[in-house]
């Protein structure tokens, strides 16, 4: 979505291909979902377990996304550390 690096010196950015990656697991709407799985492999507060766990309450109704979901994560995940 951002196509150019920060100009900051302060700011880490990490480029993660997360439209793409949605694209590929079917459903372009869970390119946050990519995002999310991104920013869990950094200095992040919430665990990958936590968020998982969490999932099926935040889509309750909608269970048969789950499964995308939790594949969105761990694919954006995956991207960054393939790129780092």
């Amino acid at each position: 979505m951002i196509n150019e690096a920060p100009k900051r010196s302060d700011v880490t950015s990490i480029p993660v291909p997360a439209n793409e990656i949605a694209e590929r697991l079917g459903n372009p709407r869970v390119a946050n979902m990519v995002v999310l799985g991104a920013v869990l492999t950094g200095a992040c507060a919430v665990s990958k377990e936590a968020v998982l766990a969490a999932l099926p309450q935040v889509i309750k109704s909608q269970p048969e996304l789950l499964d995308l979901n939790r594949k969105a994560i761990e694919a954006g995940m995956d991207a960054v550390t393939v790129t780092s």
